[in-house]
């Protein structure tokens, strides 16, 4: 037995939910993402990815002179 809070809940959230799909941005952005992954998957693109150095690349580097 679905209380007052509980059926007004529900209402709320599907016309949330509504909202979001009729959002032309959203979609926007949800197609090009689609478009994106399907390049990766192709091989065409890569993922740019976490390309931050570590702490440990930051400040251990090997530095080395050419000297005969």
């Amino acid at each position: 037995m679905a209380t007052n809070i509980e059926e007004k809940l529900r209402e709320a959230l599907e016309k949330a939910s509504e909202g979001q799909k009729a959002d032309n941005k959203l979609s926007a952005f949800e197609k090009a993402l689609e478009e994106f992954n399907e390049l990766v998957d192709k091989g065409i693109i890569k993922e740019r990815g976490y390309t931050l150095m570590t702490g440990s690349e930051m400040y251990n580097r090997d530095i080395s002179f050419n000297m005969k």
